[in-house]
């Protein structure tokens, strides 16, 4: 359904390529996928491997977005991002834990990207919406807090969610609707919901 709105969209504003759409939007589908596979699966060992591989793939398509259309709000917290794969997947499959990788590093570090990604890009309100979803929803992912996380990745997901409403609005009366814009509103929306159909039980988790 997303991929008809999304290519709709394209055909309307004449702005796309829509095969380009195409090939950009399944492998950003297939990276969502690999993550929310590993965030969920049961085998903690072969969910890291699904979290080192969808953390790849957005890798990938944030350097997409940075050499051809200037965006930086993907790309720089991708390395938060990295870190928090990187430690999954020595833990689960050596036993390995990378400690240096915890909430605590985590939120300096962030907060450190940030500053740099404030200071030296100078993005606009929508990027700077965004920076603060993708940089502290990493946080939760270092986590073994189960509470903190669902609490944490449920606030900063409305950061997103704004940051991406915002750039769509722009866009459309600029030029033409940014198209992964659009989908991030539309994946966290979806992701959004889901979280809060979990609220009553981490309400009355101790």
């Amino acid at each position: 359904m997303m991929l008809v709105l999304i290519v709709w969209v394209v055909y309307y504003t004449g702005k796309w390529n829509i095969l380009e759409i195409l090939l950009l939007f399944l492998l950003n589908f297939v990276a969502n996928i690999f993550v929310m596979i590993a965030i969920w699966n049961k085998n903690t060992r072969i969910g890291s491997i699904y979290h080192i591989t969808g953390t790849s793939l957005f890798i990938i398509l944030s350097l997409y977005w940075v050499f051809f259309q200037g965006f930086y709000q993907y790309i720089i917290f991708q390395i938060a991002f990295a870190f928090a794969a990187i430690k999954a997947f020595s833990f689960y499959n050596y036993k390995n834990d990378i400690k240096i990788f915890n909430e605590k590093t985590m939120t300096v570090f962030n907060i450190f990207l940030f500053t740099i990604f404030i200071i030296v890009f100078k993005p606009e309100l929508f990027a700077i919406f965004q920076a603060l979803g993708f940089a502290f929803v990493t946080i939760w992912l270092v986590s073994i807090k189960d509470k903190f996380r669902y609490f944490w990745n449920l606030f900063w997901t409305f950061f997103i969610i704004i940051g991406s409403i915002i750039w769509v609005y722009l866009s459309y009366n600029n030029w033409s609707i940014d198209w992964i814009s659009l989908w991030y509103t539309l994946i966290s929306t979806t992701g959004l919901i889901y979280f809060f159909k979990l609220l009553p039980k981490y309400i009355s988790k101790k």
